[in-house]
């Protein structure tokens, strides 16, 4: 390497120096002799202009400022068995931009944290920090933007993607959008996924008390309202639902039967979506392990989530689970959580987990009570229908405006969605499944 080349590499170099440890760059190459200025970097030489090299020096560039994202200086300390939803951890939001839409406003963030405008940049004055260099003060260059990933989409996404309005909808169906996807965790990198063309839903409730009829002839369990609504509000969307009823007689048994049985739809390609609903009593016990209990009694029928949970993790689709769960009455706070823990096997596909623990409205003289509270399930389904024209929802998204819809009560903070396992945030979308012509050909165009 020429005194040349050299020169040129270390004018680019300098400047990215201070933004990386010592363990990212071992070794700088040598600086030249040229002077220095106050802010510590080297002054152009007079007879140093625009080089042939430069392009590929500043392809270099490039990439190290990428690499800014994820050094140790640029980020924080991330576990991947914490909630990555807005107010707690990072995130992905896809915004789509059209010549339709691109006056829409589009931000992300959260009211705990800076809005960040997707597709902008953010102040660099809110990086700058000074640090001491031989009795000089000088300014750190400030860190990489987020990391934007832009890419082409076909009209049938455009067409999928589209807002609710039927004639903006027809009118994007000739233009190409762009989606602009802002990584709000940028310890990890994402790779989005295109929507489902089909969405299988199990339900899984308790098997009612005994019922019996005017005569006191014991009458077969059925569903109750809450169970009813939810059915309802995901057959709306033109999903695939079933429903089973937990019995009280080895529970652990029929459960793992229930979930192998719907597991088998499982596919290893995204065609289709998993969702599996439950909703009851269901908090931790005092050895922290995720109990699910057919009453408030803690000697009543329940099973545990590490003895069902392998084939959920095994099973090669995309899983979604959502978990409504009261804690049983006298639960202590450490108690009224949920863990779900992703255990030792490596998932080949993303699971994601949708849920909320509330305490019990019960007190500890409480004898019995029928059914929990049922929270989030009203919720989930007053924002399915509210956002029933549009035809796409991130699971994200959906937690999001479940939160604000539950913000008078209190208990919105409790709300969350978090990835089981895996190292890529990969969100999972709810797509509205039309039985029409036209949406099955644009589904059947963008699978492709």
């Amino acid at each position: 390497m020429d005194d040349e080349f050299s020169q040129l590499w270390q004018r680019h170099l300098t400047a990215l120096r201070d933004d990386f440890s010592a363990a990212s760059v071992e070794a700088l190459p040598s600086l030249p002799s040229g002077p220095r200025s106050l802010d510590g970097q080297v002054e152009d030489a007079d007879d140093v202009g625009d080089h042939p090299w430069d392009e590929k020096i500043n392809s270099v560039v490039d990439a190290l400022d990428e690499l800014t994202v994820q050094s140790p200086n640029t980020t924080e300390s991330r576990s991947p068995g914490t909630p990555w939803f807005a107010d707690r951890e990072g995130y992905t939001e896809t915004a789509l931009s059209s010549p339709e839409n691109t006056s829409w406003p589009t931000t992300v963030g959260s009211s705990n944290n800076p809005v960040v405008s997707a597709g902008g940049s953010s102040d660099p004055s809110i990086f700058e920090s000074r640090s001491k260099h031989k009795g000089l003060e000088r300014k750190r260059p400030p860190p990489a933007p987020l990391l934007l990933q832009k890419q082409l989409l076909p009209e049938s996404y455009t067409n999928r993607y589209a807002p609710g309005d039927p004639v903006t909808a027809a009118a994007s169906a000739t233009a190409t959008a762009t989606a602009t996807t802002v990584l709000h965790s940028p310890a990890l990198q994402s790779a989005q996924k295109g929507p489902p063309s089909q969405v299988h839903v199990l339900i899984l409730t308790w098997a009612k008390h005994d019922r019996r009829g005017e005569d006191g002839q014991l009458l077969s369990p059925g569903l109750d309202n809450d169970t009813e609504t939810v059915r309802a509000c995901f057959k709306r969307r033109g999903y695939r639902v079933q429903c089973r009823l937990i019995p009280a007689d080895y529970p652990t048994a029929a459960v793992e039967t229930m979930l192998g049985r719907f597991l088998e739809k499982s596919e290893d390609g995204g065609e289709s979506l998993l969702v599996i609903y439950y909703h009851g009593w269901g908090s931790l016990d005092v050895d922290g392990r995720m109990v699910f209990s057919r009453g408030p009694d803690p000697s009543a029928s329940s099973f545990f989530w590490d003895d069902v949970r392998d084939p959920v993790m095994q099973s090669p689709g995309d899983v979604l689970l959502i978990f409504d769960c009261t804690a049983l009455p006298g639960a202590g706070p450490e108690q009224q959580e949920m863990r779900i823990e992703a255990g030792m096997i490596s998932s080949p596909s993303t699971k994601q987990l949708l849920g909320v623990c509330v305490p019990s409205p019960l007190g500890n003289d409480s004898p019995t009570a029928l059914t929990p509270g049922d929270l989030m399930t009203q919720s989930l389904c007053r924002t399915l229908d509210r956002m029933g024209d549009v035809p796409v929802l991130s699971v994200q998204r959906l937690c999001s405006l479940m939160r604000e819809d539950l913000r008078e009560t209190g208990l919105a903070s409790r709300v969350f969605v978090t990835q089981l396992g895996g190292g890529q945030l990969l969100d999972i979308y709810l797509a509205r499944i039309d039985a029409s012509p036209r949406l099955r050909r644009q589904s059947d165009l963008y699978s492709h």
